[in-house]
């Protein structure tokens, strides 16, 4: 809940986020070069850690803001905050998104690695919407409409490939 008495603000690498009464989401992962910020309610205040103090770049409801490594804001406007807020309400959601990212979000989720067998299968583009289930069952989601088909190397590890394989591979549909 806002407190404007006890200002909440977000540091993470190059970024200094400021509630302003809102509901907002930050994304800053160790393995990635940039910060993104999306907010779905209110307005946050936006501060880059640069030589020289500059005003900060005020985000609203459907804003998205990326900071890059260098501290360049991109800002875009009119987006589904949803879109990038489904996990919280217990939901994954890609619309439109590589294979590799999705592989990469739910490396995340479920502390799993996630191969993709060939660049060409990376570049896949992936819709899907659902509850968070367990990997298997997301697996399956985005293998039946994608064409796609996985196979285990152990408990952590999993392999997506094109579905090339004769039915009796051990490779999962």
């Amino acid at each position: 809940t806002h407190d404007a008495t006890r200002p909440f603000t977000v540091r993470v690498r190059n970024a200094t986020i400021e509630d302003l009464g809102t509901k907002f989401d930050v994304r800053a992962y160790h393995d990635e070069s940039r910060v993104r910020i999306v907010v779905a309610e209110g307005e946050v205040a936006l501060r880059t850690d640069t030589a020289q103090p500059t005003a900060p770049t005020m985000l609203v409801a459907g804003d998205l803001g990326v900071v890059e490594r260098k501290g360049d804001i991109r800002i875009e406007h009119d987006i589904a905050p949803e879109a990038y807020l489904e996990w919280t309400s217990g939901r994954l959601r890609f619309s439109n998104v590589s294979l590799a990212d999705v592989a990469t979000e739910l490396e995340r989720w479920y502390d799993t690695k996630i191969r993709i067998a060939t660049p060409t299968l990376a570049r896949r583009r992936v819709t899907v919407s659902m509850p968070v289930s367990s990997l298997t069952d997301v697996l399956d989601a985005i293998s039946a409409p994608t064409g796609l088909v996985y196979r285990w190397s152990g408990p952590k590890t999993v392999t997506l490939f094109a579905n090339s394989f004769p039915l009796d591979s051990g490779v999962s549909r």
